[in-house]
């Protein structure tokens, strides 16, 4: 049933109202502001001026930082002003987008509930004009369809019926257009959204969640909130609109943006998701990557492998001696069974590693080797080992500098005898003392002392340790190889991706775990890249804090170090509450790429998709005599004047990328378009939109409106352990995909799926 005009003309007058409202609130609420900074300065100054100018002694330095205390609250408070200000701006541009008429159970009348980007609220009066979308009423917007309702509030669970429910699409103050809905929000709203053009920042979607996405968003029952969700399906936007739920619902537990982080695949990601938050009204957070955040731990001598550069070779040295070798170490150290000789490593290190000797000075015993161990595995034992051997330290200091005290002071009286030594015998006394103790301080400081780094190459080292550390777990046939793989970088140093979480926990088990208490929550995006051992690092780093872990097991880009399976993860956390969401439909790519996607994974994954109208991927057979760049810029021309703005060409590695990007940038200044095409790489650190060359591991995260594979050739991608990273590539693309290929196309693309895609042969 439609809105009928009576209706039409209510709301319009309504907006109109609220839009008023808005405008007038920001103009008195900037005023407010203008008039607080401009006393914050009146004070500073007049503070400051009476201290300089002062030609007292200044006797109240309480007084005076009780004062400077006052004057940060007034800074405080005139940031919070300017922050009511720039939510109001954000909320003037569109003042809501969702309506519900929902009745309580028990009340008389329907309450009107307008759902925005933020509330807004008659302080005055107390009637609430916009509710938040992150508010307890709100959420039957996302829940319910017309008819019975129910929803948490502070004071329990209220239920009650909807009778209408609106939509809108508003800029400012005028309704593009406005419907009842009995349906699903994805039908026409989703739809238009769908179909535009990618932008340059990530958009948030609190017009189009979806009601499975609604319950992850929402979830503040589980500490632990993991997501497996197909490419598309929103798995960051749901995680970034989950932690604005987080921060609105605890912000009077002292809860803010500074004590939330979140773990993305590089900082090109980082820029992409940046604009989610401001978006909602809320600061930014702390984001990272695992490589950047273990950089704070490890002492700069080390040159360190970060993820790309380990793909990077995975993808490009096939023929390299040492390939057979390294994957093999790669993929040991990524499995449960190495983390379980870690932890066995630790131990053994503590046990038979640290060891002890009587100490004698001058002949007599200062202490025992006995009484070492002692204090070692009793007296300090709740503390790590490199703590414990240095209170040792200072224990054996204590006792033994009496002694040398009275060794100065024998040889001092000495001295006084000795004609070249009596203007300074204490002096010399002190100088010989230090010089003949040399060697024991020496002994003591290297019994009492532990390399982390050399630790982990003895693990290598000693065949006889690491066959007593990895008794009953499964260990490669080809250790030797795998050993002396490793070595070969460690002792230059060099520390590869894949030894960077070992040291790392056994620096945290040796050294103590870094004190990481202001992060009360985590949020780890592309879960499936992480191996068993980062997430034990994970959890040693962030003991008390709450998680949300989200990924997709189909899009596990690295061949060989990964996550299998998700309950595996959820035990390593052991969270008293936890929960495991599955996300089945994918709000990003046509229905045609996604049925092909689907058929190169090979599998029966039950992948939905929004039904749009599409164009099937199309593979091009280019002459194999011929370059392709020719053929793609045809390409990109022909996107263009359909008015497709984000194009990515995406080639397999960095090194191929550097190579193509010059081809394809000399075919346009020939063709002198004025287009030009960007290279983005792993030191990229912000994404923008329009014609972009990118390497295909990079991709992952990223959304464009259509996507060409440079080389979809057999010789390009051949190894099964590719097809994942295969997949991957093709769910980049919302709207078209092309695949070009010379000489025989690729085997990923299985021939069942010849159906699914057009064929072009040039």
């Amino acid at each position: 049933m439609g809105i009928n005009q009576h209706e039409q003309e209510q709301e319009i007058v309504r907006l109109q109202s609220i839009y008023d409202l808005i405008q007038s609130e920001i103009v008195s609420r900037s005023e407010n502001a203008k008039l607080t900074v401009s006393e914050i300065i009146s004070m500073r100054k007049s503070f400051w001026d009476t201290i300089v100018n002062s030609n007292e002694e200044i006797q109240n330095v309480i007084e005076i930082a009780q004062k400077i205390n006052q004057l940060d609250q007034e800074q405080y408070q005139y940031e919070r002003k300017l922050n009511t200000v720039k939510k109001l701006r954000r909320l003037e541009l569109s003042p809501y987008f969702g309506r519900v008429d929902f009745n309580e159970k028990g009340e008389a009348f329907n309450e009107r509930v307008y759902i925005g980007i933020s509330s807004f609220i008659d302080f005055k009066s107390g009637e609430i004009f916009i509710y938040d979308w992150r508010s307890p009423i709100s959420s039957i917007f996302y829940e319910y369809e017309t008819g019975p309702a129910e929803y948490d509030s502070p004071s329990g669970r209220i239920t009650g019926n909807i009778s209408l429910k609106r939509q809108y699409k508003i800029f400012k103050n005028k309704i593009h257009y406005m419907f009842d809905s009995n349906i699903k929000i994805d039908d026409e709203i989703l739809q238009e959204i769908l179909s535009k053009s990618v932008d340059d920042k990530m958009k948030n979607i609190v017009t189009t969640i979806q009601k499975e996405q609604n319950h992850i968003i929402r979830d503040d029952k589980n500490t632990l909130v993991m997501v497996q969700g197909a490419a598309g399906s929103g798995k960051t936007s749901i995680a970034l609109h989950r932690i604005a739920y987080i921060l609105y619902k605890y912000r009077d537990k002292a809860l803010s943006s500074q004590n939330i982080v979140i773990f993305s695949p590089n900082q090109m990601f980082n820029d992409y998701i940046s604009n989610v938050l401001p978006e909602l009204g809320e600061e930014n957070i702390n984001q990272t990557t695992f490589y950047e955040y273990s950089q704070r731990f490890i002492p700069v001598e080390y040159k360190l492998e970060d993820f790309n550069e380990q793909l990077e070779y995975l993808l490009t040295s096939y023929h390299s001696s040492d390939y057979k070798y390294r994957t093999a170490s790669i993929k040991y150290k990524g499995t449960w069974d190495f983390m379980v000789v870690l932890k066995s490593y630790a131990k053994y290190i503590e046990r038979h590693l640290i060891t002890f000797e009587d100490i004698f000075y001058d002949g007599q015993l200062v202490i025992s080797k006995d009484e070492l161990k002692e204090m070692f595995f009793k007296d300090y034992v709740v503390t790590p080992i490199s703590n414990r051997l240095s209170k040792i330290r200072e224990r054996i200091y204590i006792k033994l500098n009496p002694l040398k005290k009275i060794k100065v002071k024998e040889l001092q009286e000495k001295l006084k005898k000795d004609p070249e030594c009596i203007d300074a015998p204490r002096l010399v006394a002190r100088l010989s003392v230090l010089k003949n103790s040399r060697g024991l301080m020496d002994k003591i400081n290297t019994m009492t002392s532990v390399d982390v780094y050399k630790l982990y190459i003895k693990l290598f080292e000693d065949r006889e340790s690491f066959s007593a550390v990895s008794f009953g777990t499964n260990v490669p046939e080809n250790l030797e190889e795998i050993s002396l793989n490793t070595l070969a970088s460690l002792n230059h140093n060099q520390l590869n991706y894949e030894d960077i979480p070992a040291y790392l926990y056994l620096k945290g088990v040796i050294e103590g775990i870094p004190n990481l208490s202001s992060i009360k929550h985590v949020v780890i995006d592309e879960a499936q890249d992480y191996s068993p051992l980062q997430y034990e690092i994970f959890k040693q780093l962030f003991p008390n804090s709450s998680f949300t872990i989200l990924g997709d097991l189909n899009q596990s880009i690295h061949p060989y170090m990964h996550t299998e399976d998700y309950q595996a993860v959820l035990n390593i956390f052991n969270k008293p509450n936890s929960s495991l969401f599955k996300l089945y439909k994918s709000y990003r790519s046509v229905g045609e790429i996604v049925e092909f996607s689907k058929a190169i994974l090979q599998s029966n994954e039950d992948i939905e998709y929004i039904n749009r109208p599409g164009e099937k991927p199309k593979v091009i057979k280019i002459p194999a005599s011929k370059k392709p760049e020719t053929y793609i810029i045809d390409h990109i021309e022909k996107l263009l004047s359909e008015n497709f703005k984000s194009i990515a060409v995406i080639c397999k590695t960095e090194a191929e990328s550097v190579i193509v990007h010059k081809h394809l940038a000399h075919e346009l200044r020939k063709r002198k378009s004025g287009l030009s095409i960007r290279l983005i790489n792993k030191d990229s650190e912000v994404f923008t939109t329009g014609l972009v060359l990118i390497p295909s591991y990079l991709s992952k995260g990223l959304e464009f409106d259509a996507v060409i594979l440079y080389d979809a050739s057999s010789k390009t991608y051949c190894h099964e352990e590719e097809r994942k990273l295969f997949y991957t590539i093709c769910t980049r693309s919302l709207h078209r995909l092309f695949l070009f290929y010379s000489d025989s196309l690729t085997p990923l693309i299985p021939e069942s799926a010849e159906d699914l895609y057009d064929t072009v042969i040039l």
